[in-house]
């Protein structure tokens, strides 16, 4: 089979080694990347790689658009479509490859839901009303550990990935304390509170009864780490059957903690240590105080320097 007619499929196990070899990218991420890319050739119709196209692309992205994807997940699909497109320009030397990668990244990711949803931060009566619907009859070994999942998506505003790939030695639960491995595998230290400590060290106690398969904290009753789509899945059915009157995802809860964090009066820079953002300007997005309360926080920064 020459290069320019094998299908796209066929560069997975490509892409794999290049992205565990040539990128800094964590295993979530690359084991997501890879996922997408399969779906993407899926989506297409396994074309040869000589018909790939921007045409293509635009129709794939177009799609995306129409199913009303939100504006993450297409970042998402979008950064793993780029990263298999440098592969083949890289190292299977595509010819178009680099003229796909000038294609896609004019193509627009909306910065908001088609719908217009934005972020908002979860009142803690909601929050309240969401624990209380993980209550499962005859299930309390899940319903004890999706409680415990969910104040600590609540308390600590980790994204999925860190969540589902934290470890039992990565807790200090006396300290109140976890490492949790972020993008481009960076671990950093949170914080949480002593009713998510009390609860942890409940669903620790209860964890043995599962046949577990791995070291992580929270696994599925057959013992095996959690998925990003579990999580996903778990908060939105969560909120439904809470009977929220909007809908709750994952990163709204993260975006409501460091949204909290920055309000309570937390430095910009200690807000984004916690939050793994590499920047305090990523961070800052997730603040959005009134114009009195944003007048205030400036007025108490800057006393007596004036």
């Amino acid at each position: 089979m020459t290069t320019a007619r094998r299908p796209l499929l066929s560069y997975l196990p490509g892409f794999r080694a290049y992205l565990e070899t040539s990128t800094k990218l964590g295993p979530v991420t690359r084991t997501r990347y890879v996922r997408e890319v399969r779906t993407f050739a899926t989506v297409v119709g396994n074309l040869p790689v000589q018909e790939l196209t921007p045409a293509v692309l635009l129709q794939w992205h177009s799609g995306l658009w129409d199913r009303g994807s939100a504006p993450a997940t297409i970042h998402q699909k979008h950064a793993a479509v780029k990263n298999f497109l440098k592969y083949l320009n890289e190292f299977e030397q595509v010819p178009q490859a680099l003229g796909l990668i000038n294609s896609l990244q004019r193509l627009q990711v909306p910065q908001t839901d088609r719908s217009g949803r934005k972020p908002y931060a979860v009142p803690k009566e909601w929050f309240d009303r969401m624990l209380a619907a993980t209550d499962q009859p005859h299930q309390e070994l899940l319903s004890v550990r999706n409680r415990c999942v969910l104040l600590f998506l609540w308390a600590t505003g980790v994204r999925r990935a860190e969540l589902i790939g934290l470890r039992i030695q990565d807790l200090d639960i006396a300290e109140r304390i976890a490492t949790v491995t972020g993008k481009g595998n960076k671990t950093r230290m949170v914080a949480f509170d002593p009713a998510t400590a009390f609860e942890l060290e409940c669903w620790l106690g209860w964890r043995g009864l599962f046949p577990s398969q791995c070291d992580r904290v929270f696994i599925s009753n057959r013992g095996h780490p959690l998925t990003l789509e579990w999580v996903s899945d778990f908060v939105k059915e969560t909120a439904q059957r809470a009977g929220l009157p909007q809908p709750v995802w994952t990163h709204l809860l993260r975006h409501t903690r460091l949204t909290a964090l920055l309000e309570g009066g937390m430095t910009l820079q200690n807000a984004a240590k916690i939050a793994g953002h590499a920047r305090p300007e990523t961070t800052m997005r997730y603040f959005h105080e009134t114009g009195q309360g944003l007048r205030e926080a400036y007025d108490r920064a800057t006393a007596g320097r004036e």
